[in-house]
């Protein structure tokens, strides 16, 4: 399945909503792949799973700096 750029800019099939401006970025930095056909730019689902992924944050690791500092005061 195909996925077109306005489509993920509203979330479409579970995906969240990704700005164009934050597409264009990501294309542009090599961080999402994408295949432009004619004017359209297209992704498969599985290409921005996978930008999702790697975009993805521990979150503990903030809380870990945290609890050092609270130590170390």
């Amino acid at each position: 399945m195909w996925i077109y750029q306005d489509d993920l800019e509203n979330g479409v099939d579970g995906l969240p909503k990704i700005p164009k401006s934050t597409q264009a970025s990501a294309r542009k930095n090599g961080l999402l792949e994408y295949l432009k056909i004619g004017r359209h730019i297209v992704y498969k689902k599985d290409w921005i799973n996978n930008y999702l992924k790697s975009n993805t944050r521990n979150s503990n690791v903030h809380s870990d700096l945290l609890e050092k500092d609270a130590h170390a005061s």
